[in-house]
This record gives C-alpha cells, structure tokens and sequence, in this order.
C-alpha cells in the first residue's frame, strides 16, 4: 500500500462491508449496502479552529461509526482509499 497520511481532520479507514442477509430478502435500495462504520488505519492531526489546534478524537484501531454518506472514496493508481471527517462521526466502538 502506498504511504497515505490524511490532513487536518480527515481519518483514513477500513470500511466494515454490512453483512450479506440470506433467506430470500430482497434489498430495496443500495443505501444499505454502503458502510457506515470501519477501523481506523491512519488519523489526521486535527483542524485549526480559533487559532488552536483541535485534535481528531480517535486512534488507529478504532472501530467508528459515521452519518451515512458522509464516507469518500479516492482511487490513486489500482489502490483506494477511504476517508471521513471526523466531524461526521457518530461514535466510537470501545
């Protein structure tokens, strides 16, 4: 994987895929389909605000939770990556 060191408050993760439903149901929409939680590989130092640095509330290994859509994939060569702003998170697995 090629280095990938997110800014600000940005948070590089490894989206969880929602688990594949069996018995016949049929998924109206791909919404569902779309991660909305994932372990976090890499973290931004955080965003300046009103001069003072405010650091981004999780660590690598984190399992976090985000509004839906706010994940943004970016494709650089054959490989992608996966960011949110930490301002979008909903909250952190402990």
């Amino acid at each position: 994987m090629t280095a990938f060191k997110p800014l600000q408050d940005l948070i590089l993760v490894d989206p969880i895929k929602p688990p594949v439903i069996k018995g016949g149901l049929v998924v109206a929409s791909e919404d569902f389909l779309k991660p909305v939680k994932g372990t976090v590989l890499a973290v931004g130092p955080g965003k300046r605000e009103k001069g003072e640095l405010v650091e981004v509330p999780v660590k690598v290994g984190d399992v976090i939770m985000w509004t839906k859509g706010a994940l943004q994939t970016h494709k650089v060569g054959d490989e992608e990556f996966n960011v949110v702003a930490s301002s979008q998170l909903i909250g952190v697995e402990r």
